[in-house]
């Protein structure tokens, strides 16, 4: 079983992305709790039939949806073919997070969705993770139960993809350089078809203008 997955190819186009995410609309204090209270940034909650208006919304996204939601991460990360075949996500999150200097992310296994669904033990299929500014420091932590499994360092434009289920944080960015570390990270659900049909196509989270915006596909 292949617990996480780093890709060899670096995402394109990183400075456009980065220049467009900080300028974004969005962007704001982090609408998550908990392990996250420290950090900023802005979400999104969508269904398959909403990702062009994913993109619409933000375009500099793009490249990184697309590695993200690549046949090729399922079959590495979810093992056999009937398995990867039937477990595809058809709900995801997608958080632009930004960590500033002298913060870090409590460990923790990622379960955003699991209120709003009403499934009590639901986590990710899996989760990608695309390094977009990455200062000294933040390094990510992987661990199934308490057996550690790796420290990765950040490196701007890396990619990787990791088991939904695995815990994992962010260390201290280093408080000397006044750069915040910037990254994306997407978590694949599946739910049950009843359960993602009472979910808009695409919903935006934002402190920057109010909380839980609503946007319809082709509306602005």
């Amino acid at each position: 079983m292949t617990e996480f997955w780093i890709e060899e190819k670096p995402l394109p186009g990183i400075d456009a992305t980065v220049e467009s995410l900080r300028a974004s609309r969005w962007l704001g204090d982090s609408t998550l709790n908990g392990p996250f209270q420290a950090s900023r940034g802005f979400a999104f909650t969508f269904r398959r039939s909403g990702i062009q208006a994913l993109l619409g919304e933000e375009p500099a996204l793009r490249s990184f949806v697309e590695r993200a939601l690549a046949p090729t991460v399922r079959r590495r990360l979810l093992g056999s073919w009937a398995r990867w075949i039937k477990r595809v996500p058809n709900l995801f999150y997608l958080n632009v997070l930004v960590v500033p200097p002298g913060t870090s992310v409590e460990p923790h296994v990622d379960a955003t969705l699991r209120e709003p669904t009403g499934i009590h033990d639901l986590v990710p299929e899996m989760v990608s993770v695309a390094h977009l500014v990455a200062p000294p420091g933040g390094q990510l932590e992987l661990a199934r139960g308490s057996r550690p499994l790796a420290t990765l360092e950040t490196r701007q434009g890396r990619v990787l993809h990791y088991r939904g289920e695995l815990i994992h944080g962010v260390r201290t960015v280093d408080d000397n350089t006044r750069i915040s570390r910037l990254s994306l990270v997407c978590e694949h659900y599946r739910v049950p078809e009843s359960v993602s049909e009472h979910f808009l196509p695409l919903r935006i989270h934002s402190q920057r203008r109010f909380q839980n915006l609503v946007v319809e596909p082709g509306v602005r």
